[in-house]
């Protein structure tokens, strides 16, 4: 194909393009219009119930306006002080807490008293009989009797005090201060002299 050949079909090509075009704008329909809904000063609650030629009228949301919704400060809903009217009255309503009485202390218990003091009186002192007469009782608490011995009448009896040993008859002496007051086979009594204090010692086996 030569290049005039290409030009001439490229330019039939163009002429059936646009004789196309020229074509669909002639047949096309021209598009309808709808009348105005809206006019100012109306508002959308008013215009929303109309309808033209049984067109369902639109329902737009209503703005709010600056005059009708005032901007609020917002609340701070953690802040005690954004309590609720209800509770404002509740607090009020409250009685005040009475302070508590502070429980009366006990008055401590006074002291004991101190016992009486006893005055220390002195045991009496012996009298001179008294002393005389617990000494012969030492002293004739001395003597152990350990042996009798009687032949024809004549009765002995053999007393001991510590290491020395005496055998005695009825009315001796021991010692200058101790009589021998009575002798038989079972006990021997003896007599302080100064005293007239008297024992009876028996016989020991041992």
């Amino acid at each position: 194909m030569t290049k005039r050949a290409k030009s001439r079909l490229l330019g039939a090509l163009v002429l059936v393009w646009l004789i196309v075009i020229v074509v669909r704008v002639v047949h096309e329909p021209e598009p309808q219009r709808a009348p105005l809904k809206f006019r100012s000063g109306e508002t959308a609650a008013a215009d929303s119930t109309r309808s033209d030629g049984g067109v369902p009228g639109l329902v737009r949301p209503k703005l709010a306006r600056g005059s009708e919704a005032p901007f609020k400060t917002p609340k701070n809903i953690f802040s005690p002080a954004d309590l609720s009217s209800e509770a404002r009255q509740a607090q009020a309503a409250r009685p005040p807490k009475k302070p508590q009485a502070e429980a009366p202390v006990p008055p401590s218990a006074p002291p004991p008293a101190p016992p009486p003091a006893v005055a220390f009186t002195a045991p009496p002192s012996p009298s001179p009989e008294q002393l005389a007469a617990q000494q012969a009782r030492q002293w004739l608490g001395q003597y152990r009797f350990f042996g009798y011995l009687g032949q024809g009448g004549d009765q002995r009896a053999f007393l001991s005090k510590g290491n020395d040993i005496f055998i005695v008859r009825v009315g001796d002496s021991i010692e200058g201060r101790i009589t021998v007051a009575a002798i038989d086979a079972s006990s021997v009594r003896l007599r302080e002299t100064s005293t007239s204090l008297e024992t009876t010692l028996s016989l020991t086996k041992d």
